[in-house]
């Protein structure tokens, strides 16, 4: 492990649809040297990848349960810290993503709830408050 590096922060903001799919997107919270490479691995066995450098949303992201989420953070070429997640879709817990493995990386969780037209994010005390509110057009934006 590198001690060297300080933790890479993270966010997944998440809106569970049913028991079995969900939209995240994944919020890189790290200096500009840092990129955050996300891969996504579906059921299909498709990988989609997106990379996210310094302070930057991913594109929203269709998930089902039993898929795979993996988060590589770098910096100047070098891997610093790794995540490895399942998705787990449950309309009744606060997390979707299941540690696997992994180290280095602080990963929160905030789980959206629609209101209406708006969506509320639930933020655990423990995670930076980004947003309380927003429309479902600036959510599918930033969200």
């Amino acid at each position: 492990m590198d001690t060297s590096c300080p933790p890479i922060e993270a966010a997944v903001r998440f809106f569970v649809i049913d028991d079995e799919h969900a939209t995240l997107s994944i919020l890189s919270r790290n200096t500009s040297d840092v990129t955050l490479t996300v891969l996504h691995e579906t059921i299909t066995g498709e990988v989609i990848e997106a990379d996210l450098p310094g302070l930057v949303a991913s594109p929203r992201m269709e998930v089902t349960s039993g898929e795979a989420l993996i988060l590589l953070a770098r910096v100047a070429g070098r891997i610093v810290a790794t995540q490895i997640y399942e998705v787990e879709c449950m309309p009744i817990c606060d997390i979707i993503l299941k540690p696997r493995g992994g180290f280095n990386l602080l990963v929160t969780q905030e789980r959206s709830r629609r209101i209406g037209h708006l969506y509320q994010v639930d933020v655990p005390a423990t995670t930076y408050n980004i947003a309380r509110y927003k429309t479902i057009e600036e959510a599918e934006l930033t969200c």
